[in-house]
């Protein structure tokens, strides 16, 4: 089951996409994420230590070191494997705790 990113720590916010579309990027279709209402938080479902979205089959993944400082996306499901960013950290193993929390 798909269930909010929405954030225990800031109530009422959660993760959402900063915008409608997705941004090509490195060969693949990724969606910027950034923080805003929780009624427009992002639904994933945890899949092992992966946090996937059937829909587009993306999964959330967080670099440190690209751009303009650390970024996260839902990002194509293949990019789990390895990183697009030369120079740049990318982590997409998270751990979901017993109680739904990440």
């Amino acid at each position: 089951d798909e269930v909010p990113m929405d954030l225990n720590s800031h109530p009422g916010l959660g993760i959402v996409l900063s915008k409608s579309g997705s941004v090509g990027m490195m060969g693949g279709n990724m969606y910027p994420l950034s923080i805003g209402p929780s009624g427009n938080s992002v639904r994933i479902c945890p899949r092992g230590h992966l946090l996937w979205k059937q829909a587009s089959n993306t999964v959330f993944g967080s670099w440190t070191g690209t751009y303009e400082g650390d970024s996260v996306f839902l990002t194509p499901l293949s990019y789990a494997s390895h990183t697009k960013f030369p120079g740049a950290t990318g982590s997409y193993s998270f751990v979901v705790n017993e109680d739904g929390t990440v």
